[in-house]
């Protein structure tokens, strides 16, 4: 009989389950069902990697790391801040956010992804360089996510520890969705060549819903400095626009609208930059809730999760891009 392994924690998905009950919207099959937390996200032996009579056990680091962040959890939801964290428990969640981003069943699609990726595009790379004898392909691309986490966790941990945590909360009516890849990264600066998502690069921003009300998130700390250069920025402006205007006579109502609407930007960014240092914490509007939401339905490998039956949303996405149903991208650090 397989062990159960949660690749969604428990201990996190039961702050979207009411009595322990979690409705879950199925990508593959479109349609809804409610279900018991124990039964939700969850495989046989998913971290338990067998062939040629070995076996390797890698769940004890999940539950480790889940022992040390579960009361740091209540206790974010508990405070509804993240001010009195201490570096340590900051620390701790800064693990637990890296391991959940590599733990799921998307990311272990990836490494199947990428292995299909290498045997296709270089066929004179031998196929014994790609599998581990006595293992099947899916036992060896289980192999490869469990060493790719246990060999890069601390580095990339301390990427994310770098970054300044905040606490989000929901303004207005609705809930925060978790999927089966509840970390979800997002960068406002152009892509290029390369990707923009990753937790080593400038301008990201890394999400993780801790209840069906509030999140938490990680970001760069470029996206202050951002802010600041704007402050100063519209400053500038605002002093250019008054010396033009008195040297060229023009001081009057448009001038006066003009500086008013600078100032009223300049007071919107010096609101958001206060939010972020200071009180660091950031409050949701329906439309930040769509965003999060939306993403959780594009990230998913299957499975969304809500405390409440109302996934209109990922129907609909699903109606205009069926694509979504099977992600395909390729996101480790």
């Amino acid at each position: 009989m397989p062990d159960r392994h949660h690749y969604v924690p428990v201990s996190l998905l039961k702050n979207f389950a009411p009595n322990q009950k979690i409705w879950l919207y199925d990508k593959h099959e479109n349609k809804s069902f409610q279900t018991n937390i124990r039964n939700a996200f969850v495989e046989g032996d998913f971290n338990t990697v067998t062939g040629s009579g070995a076996t390797l056990e890698a769940e004890q680091i999940f539950t480790r790391a889940e022992d040390f962040a579960a009361p740091i959890l209540q206790k974010l939801l508990s405070e509804r801040h993240v001010r009195s964290l201490t570096i340590e428990e900051r620390t701790h969640l800064a693990t637990f956010v890296a391991i959940q981003h590599l733990r799921s069943k998307q990311s272990r699609k990836n490494f199947t992804l990428i292995r299909e990726h290498i045997q296709e595009r270089f066929p004179s790379i031998p196929q014994s360089d790609l599998h581990i004898e006595g293992f099947s392909p899916s036992e060896v691309d289980k192999y490869s996510s469990l060493d790719f986490l246990a060999r890069y966790l601390t580095d990339l941990t301390h990427l994310v520890a770098q970054k300044h945590l905040l606490f989000i909360e929901i303004a207005g009516p609705g809930n925060f969705w978790i999927s089966d890849h509840p970390v979800i990264l997002h960068n406002d600066n152009p892509a290029g060549l390369a990707s923009n998502r990753g937790f080593g690069v400038a301008g990201i921003q890394i999400y993780l819903p801790i209840s069906s009300s509030y999140a938490i998130a990680f970001f760069c700390p470029t996206i202050l400095q951002e802010l600041q250069n704007g402050i100063t920025k519209i400053d500038g402006i605002r002093s250019n626009f008054v010396r033009q205007s008195f040297a060229e006579g023009t001081v009057g109502t448009r001038t006066n609208l003009a500086l008013a609407d600078l100032k009223n930007q300049q007071e919107l960014l010096q609101s958001q930059l206060a939010d972020l240092r200071d009180q660091q914490k950031v409050s949701f509007n329906k439309q930040d809730l769509l965003f999060l939401n939306s993403n959780q339905v594009l990230s998913a490998h299957r499975f969304v999760g809500s405390c409440e039956n109302k996934f209109s949303l990922v129907a609909d996405m699903l109606k205009t891009n069926p694509e979504i149903r099977s992600p395909s991208h390729i996101s480790f650090g």
